[in-house]
C-alpha cells in the first residue's frame, strides 16, 4: 500500500492547480485512450535524479465514469507495470482514490500528437510535476508544444533543472507494449 502511494506521488508530481485561463475548454476525454510515450518530465521529486524509482503512464483507457491508467514503474533497477483508476472531479481534472491528494489535470492535448498534464501528489510532502507525452515512439514534437510545456512549468515554479528528457534516457519507460 505504501509503495502504491509512493508510485502515485511520483506520477502525480504536479497539479498544485494554477488556473491558466479564466475559461477552460473541456477536452473530449475519449481521445485520451491509447498508447502514450514519455517525452519530458519536470518534477519537484528528487528521486528521479537517483534513478532508483519512477512511474510514468504508458496507456490510458477511457470508460464512462473513470480512466484506467497503466504505468511503467522502475524500482531498484527492476521494471514492472501497474494499473490505477482515476475519477473525474471537474473539467479535465482527475483524482486517484488513495490517502492524500493525488490529482492530474489535462493542460493541453492533440489526440494524434501530444498530451500535456500537470500533477499534484500530496501524502507526506507536496510533489508537483508537469509531464509531456507523445503518440509517437520517436518523441518528435513541434517547438510550439515544447514552449507550452515550458510555460506550464514556469507557472508551477519548475525550472530547467527540474526537467528530464525521458524520450531517450529510460528504456524501462519506453519499451512497454
Amino acid at each position: 500500500m505504501r509503495l502504491l502511494l509512493f508510485i502515485l506521488s511520483l506520477f502525480l508530481s504536479c497539479t498544485f492547480k494554477v488556473e491558466t485561463t479564466d475559461t477552460e475548454e473541456e477536452f473530449d476525454m475519449s481521445k485520451l485512450s491509447g498508447r502514450w510515450y514519455p517525452f519530458l518530465l519536470a518534477s519537484t521529486y528528487k528521486g528521479w535524479e537517483k534513478k532508483d524509482f519512477g512511474a510514468i503512464l504508458y496507456e490510458i483507457k477511457v470508460t464512462i465514469h473513470y480512466l484506467i491508467i497503466n504505468f511503467s514503474i522502475r524500482e531498484r533497477k527492476e521494471c514492472y507495470t501497474s494499473e490505477m483508476i482515476a475519477y473525474r472531479v471537474k473539467t479535465n481534472t482527475y483524482k486517484f482514490n488513495y490517502p492524500g491528494r493525488h490529482e492530474f489535470h489535462v493542460e493541453d492535448i492533440d489526440p494524434e500528437d501530444y498530451l500535456l498534464i500537470s500533477t499534484t501528489n500530496q501524502f507526506d510532502e507536496m510533489i508537483l510535476g508537469v509531464q509531456l507525452y507523445s503518440r509517437h515512439k520517436d518523441g518528435i514534437l513541434n517547438e510550439m508544444i515544447k514552449d507550452r510545456f515550458e510555460q506550464i512549468c514556469q507557472l508551477y515554479g519548475l525550472t530547467n533543472e527540474h526537467v528530464i528528457d525521458l524520450s531517450t534516457t529510460d528504456q524501462c519507460f519506453l519499451n512497454k507494449k
